[in-house]
């Protein structure tokens, strides 16, 4: 059997890696705190994209992308001639559900209990009589 090391591609994690690395850039170049924003930086050839789903965040990149060209071109390796912005579906809250207990009245416990007492069947008795005594 393989260790889960070696089922993950090297080659995935080295790209994944890289797509870290030119994000901190573009972090560090318009002067953002790294965990508050979520976004990924994509190179192809001397173009970056940058995929995000705070269209603040998307507005900020387009107004100082001159300047994260700059920071690129002195701050790295690559030289980069275009940035793009592209938004993405921003990230949708999981919603919890909310259980509510209701409380019953006597009235319906009485009602609950006359039931149950006339039911044959052992588990759907008892289960009758768990809801009236709660």
């Amino acid at each position: 059997m393989k260790t889960p090391r070696n089922l993950v591609d090297n080659n995935l994690v080295k790209r994944l890696k890289h797509v870290d690395n030119l994000t901190k850039i573009v972090f560090d170049a318009i002067n953002l705190p790294h965990k508050k924003f979520l976004m990924w930086v994509v190179r192809d050839l001397r173009t970056i994209t940058i995929l995000t789903s705070d269209s603040i965040l998307a507005t900020r990149i387009r107004l100082d992308q001159q300047q994260i060209i700059n920071y690129f071109n002195n701050h790295s390796t690559f030289i980069i001639d275009t940035l793009n912005v592209k938004m993405t579906m921003p990230e949708t809250t999981k919603r919890e559900k909310i259980r509510t207990t209701y409380q019953l009245s006597e009235k319906n416990v009485k009602i609950i209990s006359s039931i149950a007492e006339g039911i044959e069947d052992d588990e759907l008795r008892e289960s009758l009589l768990r809801i009236t005594q709660k």
